[in-house]
């Protein structure tokens, strides 16, 4: 009994008409038939909704990147404005590089012309810093008030006074050497005996000559060393 089931288990592995029917052809005609007309159309709504993904995806990004997609003719009018820039920008820097190199140019000559300004301060200094010492101060000074003095004698020695009697009392005096009396140059330069006073009394008080008293009554006139000068100065002697 027990053979027989054997057997009939043996049979029972070989496939029947309806096991072949099924393997060799309604099973590949309906996996053909759900790949064709099902299978797309998953794959259809799949592809859609990968694609909204993709595309929500993109305008988040370029909302948080805040970009803007750029076209091909806004690229490259980019590229053209960027490579503008980038000449202008050399072009710039190389003028900038030039006027540095002229600015130093100019320093150096400018501290040249510098040093040559001190030196020349330099010199100006120890040239009158014998002058504007107490020494050479005090001779400036003294020709400066010599120079004024002169002037202010010039004034007073020709006040109220022709320079042609002037000059023929001095020139009197001059050529007579020594002390003179009045009355000689009254004689000898032609002046009345009003004007010689006069002229002899107020030269005196500018100490251009000076009185010698002989006797009662008499005197004679002489140059001081002022009146030398005076007369030198004016060319009478």
């Amino acid at each position: 009994m027990k053979q027989h089931r054997q057997k009939l288990a043996v049979i029972q592995t070989f496939p029947n008409f309806i096991d072949s029917a099924l393997n060799l052809l309604v099973y590949p005609l309906a996996s053909a038939f759900a790949f064709i007309f099902i299978y797309p159309l998953f794959s259809k709504f799949a592809f859609q909704y990968w694609s909204l993904q993709q595309v929500k995806l993109k305008q988040i990004k370029i909302r948080i990147e805040n970009e803007t997609p750029l076209t091909v003719e806004k690229a490259r009018e980019i590229r053209q404005k960027l490579s503008s820039l980038q000449s202008e920008f050399h072009d710039e820097l190389n003028e900038r590089e030039l006027e540095i190199e002229n600015l130093k140019a100019k320093v150096d000559s400018m501290q040249v012309e510098n040093e040559q300004l001190q030196k020349k301060i330099g010199q100006a200094k120890n040239r009158y810093s014998t002058e504007l010492s107490p020494n050479g101060f005090s001779n400036m000074k003294e020709n400066e008030e010599s120079k004024v003095s002169q002037q202010n004698l010039d004034l007073l020695v020709f006040e109220n006074d022709d320079s042609d009697k002037i000059e023929a009392f001095f020139r009197t005096m001059v050529d007579a050497g020594l002390p003179i009396s009045p009355q000689d140059i009254e004689r000898l330069s032609g002046l009345n005996s009003i004007r010689v006073e006069n002229t002899i009394d107020r030269l005196n008080q500018l100490g251009v000559v000076q009185i010698d008293d002989t006797m009662p009554g008499e005197f004679l006139v002489s140059l001081t060393k002022t009146g030398k000068n005076f007369a030198l100065r004016h060319g009478y002697a």
